[in-house]
């Protein structure tokens, strides 16, 4: 479970966007996906939860 800070800064969808490409290139496609819809409904005005 992760938690942006409450503004939802740059930097950390930065590091948690590159979380999920780390995520995704191990092979761990489920999480990456998860954090990648995360990231989108952060950056689309929505609630963080993953």
């Amino acid at each position: 479970f992760f938690v942006l800070s409450p503004t939802h800064d740059r930097i950390a969808r930065v590091a948690l966007r590159a979380y999920a490409e780390e995520c995704e290139a191990v092979g761990l496609t489920e999480l990456a996906d998860d954090l990648y819809e995360a990231v989108e409904r952060v950056e689309g005005g929505g609630p963080l939860y993953v």
